[in-house]
């Protein structure tokens, strides 16, 4: 090989083969790498590739000459092409060469782009390596293929967009401890991609510029575990990323999705109609896009849990609105957030821990499982569940001191066409003759906007969960307060209102009839006690207008004479 590329670099009056050249034709010749360090951990290190000289310095057509050859090609043995510590002076342009073996080029110094579109490799592996080319792009492999893994980790550094469009890997994509610096454009490209593995942007990885994976296709897990990912600035390659900083939009991943465990983002993480076949796990994020949206997860597809919790802290909105969640979904925010959730679609169990500030959106939401809501602070928040449909609602914590906060429009809970089997108000200081649900129902109105606007559906709904229970005392007391309501906060005219107020004080708008049996008995004591004074005061006389009964009547009797009134249609004359 050595032959070889003298003749090809070695002839002509301005043409020489350098040691470094050698060392490398010589390494790959021999199934070796072609190792360029000095022993001295400053000096080896990329960020200092500026220094190295001619002996660790060579061009990029050296390594083209080795891929592109037919002699040369014929001559690498299995191992492939493999050099540590080696400066590339210029680009690389391997585009469409396919490559039966691996380009291993670890921690090297790359100062012209890295050209693979459309080339294969069976494994191609760029860690620790820096690249210091302000061209559009530091690496492009464009549709190319890596049959193996493809690494791009371990302190791998770029200052241009990493572009793997349409990339077809057999293995996994890691870019763990990497650091992608292209503020305000597209940071790394993998629209279209085909993963047979996992893609990970863990352990210290860091990318100013956004980092996209639009209709990617990942066969393992996608992990972003302690990754850092900015995406603040102005975009110019398209108006719908400004400060989008992971874009996953109509992505699948057929294992798991970590974004959890310090992962951290500046600007929108979007995920719009993602597939994810496992869990989705966003404990314990920082994500940071205020007056804007934060976490987009809207018409994702997840087939388990959605966890948004261990202290997850969002600066901006969580959404994910019109999602199908065939497990259960856990929320707990550290920070004021306004979540969104309507027309969500969940078949498990969902938990919602209230510590700070929360505006939730529940309008059209269906779950199939529990629904649980945990108040652990004085915190206002305003929970929208109208037309939301649940198996089974429960509170917790909830209406303690709800008459210091009724007004207020800093706790609220929207219920206008909610339905749900059944409902659990728990850790109440209520007792259980219905106070309680009054207290709960009467949440809603504490929001100003809602103030005049009375719906019967939550009475008569919460009336029929209790019924089925057997709890027709708590149903009644529901009922009736469901008529005090609508006389304090809907809009009714005088003649209604006051055979409202008559009705209530009565018969209990008719759900409580025994209760006219006790009006009947006050009228008539009161009537007894009347006639009585009236007749002691002989302002009750006879009708022949003498003071004394007649023989053949006895004696007067006010209590007869009070029920004889108060019946008209009994006689006891």
């Amino acid at each position: 090989m050595l032959e070889l590329a003298r003749d090809r670099f070695g002839m002509g009056p301005n043409r020489t083969l350098r040691s470094a050249d050698e060392r490398l034709f010589k390494a790959v010749a021999a199934g070796e790498v072609a190792d360029y360090t000095v022993g001295d951990t400053i000096a080896d290190d990329p960020a200092n590739a500026g220094n190295w000289r001619d002996e660790r310095a060579i061009p990029g057509d050296r390594i083209e000459w080795l891929c592109l050859d037919a002699r040369a090609r014929a001559l690498i043995t299995p191992r492939g092409i493999e050099a540590i510590g080696v400066g590339i002076i210029d680009d690389v342009n391997l585009r469409h060469v396919d490559c039966s073996w691996t380009l291993s080029l670890v921690r090297c110094g790359f100062f012209g782009s890295l050209e693979f579109d459309g080339a294969t490799f069976r494994a191609l592996k760029l860690s620790g390596s820096h690249s210091y080319t302000t061209n559009r792009f530091a690496v492009s492999m464009d549709r190319g293929e890596v049959k193996g893994t493809l690494f791009l980790d371990e302190g791998f550094r770029a200052q241009s967009e990493i572009n793997l469009l349409g990339i077809v890997v057999g293995g996994d994509v890691t870019f763990d401890g990497s650091e992608i610096h292209h503020p305000g454009k597209d940071a790394i490209s993998l629209d279209g991609a085909s993963l047979r593995g996992s893609l990970s942007f863990c352990h210290g990885f860091r990318a100013y510029g956004t980092v996209r994976l639009l209709g990617a296709i990942v066969h393992g897990n996608l992990a972003c575990r302690g990754g850092e990912f900015n995406g603040l600035g102005d975009h110019l390659s398209d108006p719908c990323d400004e400060n989008c900083a992971l874009g996953t939009d109509g992505s699948c991943v057929h294992g798991d999705v970590f974004l959890d465990h310090g992962f951290k983002a500046a600007g929108k993480v979007r995920m719009v109609g993602m597939k994810v076949n496992g869990q989705l796990n966003c404990r314990g994020a920082n994500i940071y896009n205020p007056d804007d949206d934060a976490l987009l997860l809207d018409n994702v597809d997840v087939g388990e849990t959605l966890f948004l919790d261990g202290e997850m802290d969002a600066a901006g909105t969580v959404r994910f609105c019109g999602s199908s969640i065939r497990g259960g979904v856990s929320i707990e925010i550290a920070s004021k957030v306004e979540l969104n959730a309507r027309n969500a679609h969940i078949e498990d169990t969902v938990i919602l821990v209230v510590r700070n500030p929360i505006c939730a959106d529940w309008r059209h939401a269906n779950v199939l499982g529990l629904f649980d809501v945990l108040f652990h602070t004085d915190a206002s928040y305003v929970l929208d569940m109208r037309h939301a449909a649940v198996t089974t609602l429960q509170f917790g914590d909830l209406v303690t001191n709800v008459r210091a906060h009724n007004g207020a429009g800093h706790r609220c809970i929207r219920l206008s066409g909610l339905q749900y089997d059944t409902l659990v108000l728990t850790n109440t200081q209520s007792d259980s003759s219905g106070r309680k649900y009054e207290s709960w129902l009467r949440l809603q109105y504490s929001d100003a906007l809602l103030s005049n606007d009375f719906d019967p559906q939550p009475y008569d709904q919460l009336a029929s969960a209790l019924n089925r229970e057997g709890r027709e005392r708590e149903a009644t007391s529901v009922l009736v307060a469901k008529n005090n309501d609508r006389l304090k906060y809907a809009d009714m005219t005088l003649t209604s209102r006051c055979c409202d107020i008559f009705t209530g004080w009565l018969i209990g708008y008719g759900h409580r009839p025994k209760q006219a049996g006790y009006s009947a008995i006050l009228i008539v004591v009161f009537g007894w006690l009347i006639f009585y004074l009236g007749w002691q005061s002989s302002l009750i006389t006879p009708l022949d207008g003498t003071k004394e009964m007649p023989k053949a009547g006895g004696a007067f009797s006010s209590f007869v004479y009070s029920i004889d009134c108060f019946v008209p249609i009994v006689d006891f004359n």
